[in-house]
């Protein structure tokens, strides 16, 4: 018992000097990419909800936030979707915190393991949908190539849906595309029904927007060691992610927020139209609390980005 509180100490040592989610916004994302992100994946949730697949596989760690982002579309408009989640992004082994990445064929087994837990819960996968983020297409086409393997070989599906996220910051979006993420997405490649959409991924490569992948490194046995794979969900990024969505969809309930914050005095919510509403404003007063009160951030900082993204958002709505 001893040596395993010492291994949860030593990854959540590291995992707690990372910086608040909410200083890495608001110090590095310009509110504009906050707002066409959210806008765009409401878009991709809604195209989903139409072509009815029945699973959709996300690979971590990097396509994590887009799936949060796709629940809260979800939770508006009362509708479900069935998530799978695929861990063969960069991995951390527990006991002495080193990252690394894994070779195609243990990504392959990997997708196996998942796709087969998958179908003894579901008894079939009808149509299979993989979205993942996009700079150089190399890591989607090979995710893609392994997951329809496995569906073919397992008699679950031999075409994949595909929607390929290309981050289009500009230090991503001109970077060249390997061959076979171009057949894919210009439909060359029979395999796929590809798909892509462009949107600023303003959480690629920062660890404090992202999940973790453990690798447990005190086993032998390859397979069991792959078995055992945990993602530890960072509940503080989700959590924000599914408030920005909230905030671009609805700006005036995160003006509400930011007054019940900021003004001195309760501010009844009697006028705010319906219980969720009023749930989503207390919600978001949560966020703008941490916004002003973060010891990452002076209190303007947070403030000032609030605003700006509640003036930007509701630009939008009035275009």
């Amino acid at each position: 018992m001893a040596n395993t509180q010492e291994r949860s100490e030593s990854f959540w040592s590291h995992y707690n000097r990372l910086p608040h989610p909410v200083v890495r916004l608001v110090r590095d994302v310009p509110v504009h990419e906050v707002v066409e992100f959210a806008r765009g994946v409401g878009a991709i949730t809604h195209l989903v909800a139409q072509r009815r697949n029945d699973v959709i596989f996300i690979p971590e760690r990097g396509a994590g936030p887009i799936s949060w982002a796709m629940q809260q579309w979800n939770e508006f408009d009362g509708s479900e979707t069935h998530f799978s989640y695929l861990p063969i992004g960069t991995h951390t082994t527990v006991t002495d915190y080193k990252q690394g990445g894994y070779s195609h064929t243990t990504k392959k087994y990997i997708i196996e393991l998942e796709v087969r837990r998958q179908l003894e819960l579901r008894g079939a996968i009808n149509r299979p949908l993989l979205i993942d983020e996009v700079q150089t297409g190399g890591t989607l086409f090979s995710a893609a190539k392994n997951l329809q393997e496995v569906l073919k070989r397992l008699q679950a599906s031999d075409v994949l849906d595909v929607v390929a996220i290309q981050d289009n910051r500009e230090h991503s979006l001109y970077r060249e595309k390997v061959p076979g993420f171009i057949r894919m997405v210009t439909h060359e490649d029979a395999r796929f029904q590809a798909a892509t959409v462009p949107l600023p991924l303003f959480f690629l490569d920062k660890q404090s927007m992202l999940n973790h992948i453990l690798e447990p490194n005190d086993i032998e046995d390859e397979s069991r060691k792959l078995s055992l794979l945990r993602i530890v969900h960072n509940a503080e990024a989700v959590q924000l992610i599914k408030d920005l969505v909230l905030c671009v969809k609805q700006p005036e309930l995160l003006k509400r927020a930011i007054d019940q914050v900021m003004i001195v005095g309760n501010i009844s919510l009697d006028d705010v139209p319906s219980v969720d509403n009023q749930r989503y404003v207390s919600r978001l007063k949560d966020l703008v609390e941490e916004a002003v009160t973060d010891p990452g951030l002076t209190r303007d900082e947070g403030l000032v980005w609030l605003n700006d993204l509640y003036s930007v958002s509701n630009e939008v709505i009035e275009r």
